[in-house]
């Protein structure tokens, strides 16, 4: 479930030190961020870094929130992340109302990784916002969710719904997936719902429904959920098999095979057909599953499936023909028995005498000797009969 994208944050005001502010510095101040400018502007990072820290490390001046914004933006130039986070952290804990230094901190803990950090203090950088920037709010749910911290991802989020009157969809989406991952399947189910009221087109929310419904057994309502899924976004072969499964487990054969049919479109193998051809079989839709197999299966090894299909719907000479094509084949034992016994319900007893001897596989002589028996008690009779 972890699958779904992550943003990117960005950095907020690395060499933000022009304007009105930049005149209430102290005289040293101002004069040693005007000579890291002119550093930064050469791209000599390392050298602005080493001024802006020998600065820090020799004035008895308070240190103003621009000064920490410099040096941590030299040191991420020159890959410092480590060193950059330690700036921007410090330079917030002196200065806890400036935003970005807040959200500075945030960017460079995600770099490095930290992701409940990150979350955090991007949640201390949207109650300094003003106004607040609800994206934020999502942007720390989502660091949260990527550091597996489900538990405040939920939080944040629900939050960040519940105090907007129409929230982004990507919101609600993220909100699903950390309500799941945080084991709390049904409330990730009511909220799943009220997503699809207002995005009732999104194709892959409908099959996180009826996964939802499928652990829970509830396989009507995942069927329902799938086919409003592929009606919306061709499914894959797989998927339909996979729905045409359900409808099988539920005793829906017909319904099985519609969707079976649907999976394989025109170009159906022998096999397919055969799983085709069997549903409509247990459906008692003989005609159709003959129809089916004649169709798409003329093959030696569905042969044997397809006499059966004949035999049961009575049709005893088709069902004798469709056995010959298998006496070629490992069925030919089975073949043999069901042509001895399509002889048998034409009243050929002659023919079936003969089929019967036939039999060899041990799989059958055994059923074979007992249909002899009957017959030899038939001719015993028709002889007395006769005198």
């Amino acid at each position: 479930m972890k699958s779904i994208s992550i943003f990117t944050i960005t950095l907020l005001a690395i060499f933000c030190f022009a304007g009105p502010s930049f005149a209430k510095l102290p005289p040293q101040a101002r004069q040693n961020l005007y000579k890291a400018q002119l550093l930064l502007d050469e791209e000599k990072y390392a050298e602005a870094a080493t001024l802006i820290k020998k600065y820090m490390n020799s004035t008895t001046e308070p240190v103003d929130a621009q000064i920490f914004l410099v040096l941590g933006g030299a040191q991420l130039q020159t890959g410092n992340d480590k060193q950059a986070y330690d700036t921007f952290k410090r330079g917030f804990a002196r200065h806890p109302d400036n935003l970005h230094l807040c959200r500075n901190t945030a960017v460079t803990a995600y770099k490095l990784e930290r992701y409940n950090e990150a979350g955090m203090f991007l949640e201390k950088t949207y109650a300094l916002q003003k106004p607040a920037n609800p994206e934020t709010l999502f942007q720390a749910g989502s660091i949260y969710y990527k550091g597996d911290n489900f538990k405040s991802s939920v939080r944040v989020l629900q939050k960040l719904i519940a105090q907007t009157k129409n929230p982004d969809k990507e919101w609600v989406s993220l909100a699903i997936h950390a309500l799941l991952e945080n084991g709390q399947p049904d409330r990730a189910k009511s909220l799943l719902l009220k997503y699809l009221e207002r995005a009732p087109d999104d194709s892959a929310y409908w099959k996180l429904l009826a996964k939802l419904h499928m652990d829970k057994e509830q396989l009507e309502k995942t069927a329902a959920a799938l086919e409003i899924a592929y009606r919306l976004k061709r499914p894959s072969q797989q998927e339909l098999e996979n729905l045409s499964s359900i409808y099988r487990y539920k005793e829906a054969p017909l319904l099985a095979a519609a969707t079976l049919e649907r999976a394989y479109g025109t170009a159906i193998n022998s096999e397919q057909a055969l799983k085709i051809a069997t549903l409509y079989a247990s459906a008692g839709r003989i005609k159709k599953a003959i129809s089916c197999m004649d169709r798409y299966s003329q093959t030696k090894s569905t042969s044997l499936k397809k006499g059966i299909l004949l035999f049961k719907s009575r049709r005893f000479n088709d069902a004798r023909e469709a056995f010959k094509a298998s006496l070629g084949t490992k069925n030919a034992g089975e073949a043999r028995f069901y042509m001895a016994l399509c002889a048998w319900e034409l009243k050929d007893w002659q023919k079936a005498k003969q089929e019967l001897k036939k039999i060899t596989d041990g799989n059958f002589t055994k059923r074979a000797s007992g249909y002899l028996e009957v017959l030899l008690d038939i001719e015993t009779a028709q002889i007395e009969s006769a005198e």
